[in-house]
């Protein structure tokens, strides 16, 4: 794989521990999954060190996705410091972070993340969504999952296709955030846990393209359906 910026081979290195992700030893970009964006911390990016760049270098790459060849896409967003580049491609979903960005990213991530905490807004995590192929939400520094087990049609397949990228994160005290696309206007949403006749509904909001509504009283352990136009999605809490 070349890198997007100098057209250097790049390295395949393990930043979290379990993920497979890529450097460039000439110009420092870092080529990664979203999921190991959201769990790197400062620590763990300590041992590698900025490296000096030649502009001259940057124009010899073509910004292309060094998996599937389609052009890079600069992420803006409150997540993201403007004064930070950070490039997506939109068909795989990875992450591009040029020239050590990425270096500089995560204490700004953390920082926010404090923020919220200090003020007691750890559960507003619209500002801290960050976007991948899948639904990541970082809470506290580290992604703390709740597994999808399951997903069972119950409708016509024309509705059950306007829901997509359906997620869910564990915030603890018994709250668990759902995330979700959809390309129509969805106002409420039903739950209930698995085994139960009744089932309860709750409001969502849309945050940029992601629909995002919090659970209460989900017990750690159980099962619980969620049903969005007709189509089920079940998930356990772990």
């Amino acid at each position: 794989m070349k890198c997007p910026d100098c057209g250097e081979t790049l390295t395949q290195i393990t930043l979290s521990g379990s993920d497979q992700s890529y450097r460039c030893f000439k110009c420092g970009g870092f080529w990664m999954d979203g999921w190991v964006v959201n769990r790197l911390n400062s620590k763990m990016l300590s041992k590698w060190m900025k490296i000096e760049v030649d502009e001259g270098w940057l124009n010899l790459g073509n910004n292309a996705c060094p998996v599937d060849d389609a052009k890079l896409v600069r992420y803006q967003g409150e997540n993201v410091p403007s004064n930070v580049v950070v490039k997506r491609c939109e068909r795989c979903g990875r992450w591009w972070f040029p020239t050590d960005s990425l270096l500089d990213f995560k204490p700004a991530q953390e920082a926010k993340v404090n923020y919220f905490k200090m003020w007691g807004m750890a559960t507003d995590v619209s500002a801290l969504l960050l976007p991948a192929l899948g639904l990541v939400v970082v809470v506290t520094g580290v992604i703390t999952g709740v597994r999808v087990v399951q997903q069972k049609q119950e409708a016509r397949i024309e509705a059950s296709a306007l829901v997509s990228n359906f997620g869910t994160t564990n915030l603890g005290g018994g709250n668990v955030l759902v995330g979700f696309s959809s390309p129509v206007v969805i106002r409420e949403i039903e739950y209930r846990k698995a085994g139960e006749a009744d089932w309860l509904r709750v409001s969502v909001k849309l945050e940029g393209k992601i629909y995002l509504v919090k659970l209460s009283g989900i017990v750690d352990g159980a099962g619980y359906e969620v049903r969005i136009l007709g189509k089920t999605f079940v998930f356990e809490v772990k």
